[in-house]
């Protein structure tokens, strides 16, 4: 785990819980600065925590693209209309749904012929 993941984790566990909006931007704001950023202007005009979480997703987002699907992960807590605008080519919420690997079905009979619901749909 990076110091950037765990400063986003705990700036968007402090807006999901309710939290001082601006306990979570002091977070956001590190991560920022130390990708060189030095405008704050959309994160200090952040007045909902939607906005906010908003916010701290996509830097999620772009800190982890390729890294184990963890900006996928990041993503999936959006709501669903907002990750549509992201990916217009999801119709349906069952789309986010992984698959049990195949491997892990050949190993357990208890997965004999099931799969996730919803997922391929």
């Amino acid at each position: 785990m990076r110091l950037t993941e765990a400063y986003l984790l705990q700036a968007e566990a402090i807006v999901a819980s309710g939290g001082n909006h601006e306990d979570a931007k002091v977070l956001l704001k590190t991560v920022l600065q130390r990708a060189g950023v030095t405008d704050f202007t959309e994160v200090d005009g952040a007045a909902t925590s939607e906005e906010l979480q908003w916010l701290i997703i996509k830097e999620e987002m772009k800190n982890f693209v390729g890294e184990a699907g963890q900006d996928w992960l990041a993503q999936r807590r959006l709501p669903f209309s907002t990750i549509q605008e992201l990916q217009p080519t999801l119709i349906n919420n069952t789309l986010l749904i992984l698959p049990i690997p195949r491997d892990e079905m050949n190993r357990n009979i208890k997965l004999s012929g099931m799969q996730n619901p919803g997922y391929g749909q």
